[in-house]
């Protein structure tokens, strides 16, 4: 799982400052590297002065846009568009980095995106642990990639396919979810990470233990009670771990209806905490990694130590498939509950999961 805090994903509005951007004409003239910042990513929101700092390091090579409302995310986006920047920084975690490629994907349109820089912003920077990009603070990071480009110096860089999300019925959460780029609920989003059952469970705990502002070590802290409850099958396993019924369509075969554990899907090896569920996704292919994990509580939690390796639970346990596409529904109707890079949502009817855009991000 990803964890950033300063807002539970998918509880409230992001909350970004307005952008720090004078005129669309100021900006070309300072195009190169465009950098978003999320003040209230855990990095920012510790040291304030970052997002100055930043602006320090690019030294006239380009432009910080501190995006205040989805709606000025999508004007920050269309302004680094006509700019033509090569690279786009992220400062913020993986919640960020959803928000921000969902925007730019919707600015772009057809044309492709520059290649992505994720500057580790977030708490757990999961993505960016999956994609390899060197441990470091975020203005670290981006001196390397100012000086690497004021040089001309090739930048390094992998292809990674994200996903794509779409719910049918979006409800809102309540209290109402974090509205998407364009502040609507009801269009796709990008992402990297998804899940639904214990997976939006764990992170629903999570933030509820560490609330206002969970760290990392909320996040042990949580997998060691929730692993001890569902060996003794305690209250919070009840709550938390309950199978879901949940119909998959996966590429145009059904699986199996059943309960699941939890259902999740990825394009990067990592979801969190050291966990490598999505251990296909080394191969680099243009397709994501979808697991239903179905078996035994108990069992699950005793192969937990495969997971960590990057190695199957089994097919007593999980079923597993590269995918394109995938549909799930659930049988009975009703709510599902999901999260994508660490936000969550809610949905009455189909959720669609197909493979997103393929994205170039700078190695480091």
């Amino acid at each position: 799982m990803n964890f950033e805090p300063g807002v539970r994903r998918g509880t409230r509005p992001l909350g970004w400052p307005g952008r720090k951007i004078r005129s669309t004409k100021d900006f070309v003239a300072r195009s190169g590297i465009g950098v978003i910042v999320n003040p209230l990513s855990r990095k920012h929101r510790e040291a304030p002065a970052l997002g100055g700092r930043l602006r320090e390091v690019l030294n006239g090579a380009g432009v910080v846009a501190e995006a205040g409302t989805p709606g000025a995310l999508e004007a920050a986006a269309r302004d680094f568009q006509r700019a033509g920047i090569d690279v786009l920084a992220v400062s913020g975690g993986d919640g960020t980095a959803s928000f921000v490629l969902t925007a730019f994907e919707r600015a772009y349109g057809d044309e492709p995106l520059p290649k992505v820089a994720l500057l580790r912003g977030g708490t757990m920077n999961t993505v960016a642990n999956g994609l390899g990009v060197p441990r470091g603070a975020p203005e670290k990071l981006l001196t390397r990639l100012v000086q690497r480009h004021s040089r001309g110096e090739g930048l390094d860089s992998s292809a990674r396919v994200t996903l794509r999300v779409r719910a049918s019925t979006p409800v809102p959460v309540d209290p109402p979810a974090t509205p998407s780029p364009n502040g609507s609920r009801d269009e796709s989003r990008l992402g990297f990470l998804f899940g639904l059952g214990l997976g939006y469970g764990f992170l629903e705990e999570y933030y509820r233990r560490g609330d206002p502002h969970p760290t990392p070590a909320d996040a042990a802290k949580t997998l060691a009670h929730l692993s001890a409850s569902i060996v003794t099958r305690g209250r919070t396993a009840k709550r938390v771990a309950a199978k879901v019924p949940i119909s998959i369509v996966a590429d145009g075969r059904p699986w199996t209806t059943r309960d699941y554990m939890t259902i999740l899907a990825g394009t990067v090896p990592e979801v969190g905490l050291g966990f490598r569920p999505f251990f296909r996704m080394e191969e680099g292919v243009d397709a994501f990694h979808l697991v239903g994990v179905h078996g035994p509580a108990p069992k699950i939690v005793a192969r937990l130590p495969n997971v960590r390796a990057g190695k199957p639970l089994g097919a007593d346990c999980a079923e597993e498939a590269l995918l394109e596409r995938a549909t799930l529904s659930c049988p009975k109707g009703g709510v599902v509950r999901y999260f994508l890079d660490g936000d969550l949502f809610q949905a009455e009817g189909d959720l669609e999961v197909e493979v997103g855009p393929r994205i170039r991000f700078v190695a480091g």
